[in-house]
This record gives C-alpha cells, sequence and structure tokens, in this order.
C-alpha cells in the first residue's frame, strides 16, 4: 500500500505543532529534556516522538486513557487517578491540555465527580513524582462566566489544598492567557449563564500550574 505523502506531511506539521506547544505551554527548558518525564493526557505520545526525534529525549512515558502511544515499551492506555507507576519514579511529570480540563469534561457540571476525579489526578502525579521532582499542568482554566469554568476553578483549587497538606508541595501559577466572549463561537456562548455582556469582558484566564515536591534526600547540615 502507497502511502500519501500528503498525509505523511499532515502528521508531521500536527507533531512539530504539539512539540512547540508543550515547550510553550509548559515552559520547558533544555535541562528539562534531561529528566525522567511522565507525559500525562498524551494521545498516542507524538510529543515524546517528536523529542527523540529531535534528540533531546529518549526517557518520556506517555499515558493516555484513550489513546496507545506510539512506543507501548514507555507509555500505556491507563487512567490518571490510578496511575500504574511505583511513588517517587518520575522527576517531571506534565500535562499538557488534559489535567484538569479533559479529565473534567465527561462529568458536564457534577460538582462532587469533578472534584473527586481533579483531587486523585493531582495526588497520583504528586504522587509519582521524586523527591525534589515537579508537576506542570497547562493551560489549567480560571473564571467564572461559565458555569463548567467556576466548577473547575473550584475543584483546582480543592485538589491543590489537598496536595499541599498531604505532601508540603509549593505550588506556583502562572497566568498565560485569556480568552474572551468575542472569541468563543455561537455554539460556546449559548451555553453561557444569564445575560451576555460586551464582547472584552475575560471569561477565561489560563494558567500553568507548577508543583514542586520537597527534596527530602537533601542532607540536614
Amino acid at each position: 500500500m502507497t502511502i500519501n505523502p500528503e498525509r505523511l506531511k499532515h502528521i508531521e506539521d500536527h507533531e512539530g505543532q504539539t512539540f512547540k506547544e508543550y515547550v510553550t505551554n509548559l515552559r520547558l527548558s533544555p535541562e528539562d529534556f534531561d529528566k525522567k518525564i511522565l507525559d500525562v493526557g498524551s494521545g498516542i505520545g507524538s510529543f515524546a516522538k517528536a523529542s527523540k526525534e529531535r534528540g533531546l529525549a529518549n526517557d518520556i512515558y506517555s499515558i493516555d486513557f484513550h489513546f496507545v502511544p506510539y512506543e507501548t515499551g514507555k507509555g500505556a492506555v491507563a487512567d490518571v487517578t490510578r496511575l500504574p507507576f511505583p511513588d517517587k519514579t518520575f522527576d517531571l511529570i506534565i500535562s499538557n491540555c488534559a489535567i484538569p480540563n479533559v479529565l473534567s469534561s465527561q462529568f458536564d457540571h457534577n460538582k462532587e465527580a469533578v472534584e473527586k476525579r481533579i483531587v486523585d489526578a493531582f495526588d497520583e502525579c504528586v504522587r509519582v513524582a521524586k523527591d525534589g521532582g515537579e508537576v506542570r499542568l497547562s493551560p489549567v482554566f480560571r473564571g467564572d462566566y461559565f458555569e463548567s469554568y467556576r466548577v473547575l476553578s473550584a475543584a483546582v483549587t480543592k485538589a491543590l489544598q489537598y496536595v499541599k497538606e498531604k505532601y508540603n508541595v509549593d505550588v506556583e501559577e502562572i497566568k498565560i492567557g485569556d480568552k474572551r466572549e468575542s472569541s468563543f463561537s455561537d455554539e460556546e456562548t449559548a451555553h453561557i449563564d444569564g445575560e451576555k455582556s460586551d464582547s472584552d469582558r475575560i471569561v477565561r484566564e489560563d494558567y500553568l500550574v507548577i508543583i514542586k515536591k520537597p527534596n527530602n534526600n537533601l542532607d540536614e547540615n
């Protein structure tokens, strides 16, 4: 069977764009690629594949609930609330456009279900991080104009408080962008609660959330 060159080009372009989004959204440095990385919500593992092809990293594990990664030896179909790894396995856990956003979408506005899933996901990500390791999630939606954003923001706040208390982590939230009403589709704005306001109102704020696990292995002087 002959593979359509245009199809191959489309795949290559998509993987290249995915790679750029990861680096930008998660603020990845060259040093980060030297770490043992877990990509949660990886899809088919495009980021790991692109990183390997660029000679940047060969130790990225890909996990997704729906898709089988390119390299099954370094990835699996798994649920982020039950990661199939021992404690303290990875230096860096990343998620681009998956946690908490996609994770919560299947529950619509069921606040209790969303909170449980988000708390469990954050807990698992921190659990598998090594002492001194990091979890980076982006973009994390904030805002109160859509009901779904209110539910999601509350769930994220609860999850961050939970991991702070359980693991004594440091948390940093870095604002990376806004989305305004005028940039939403008609279908999206049809779900806005109440009357529409002017088109300049910010309805969503996007953040990079960085969770830093303390290094309990440091020698005490």
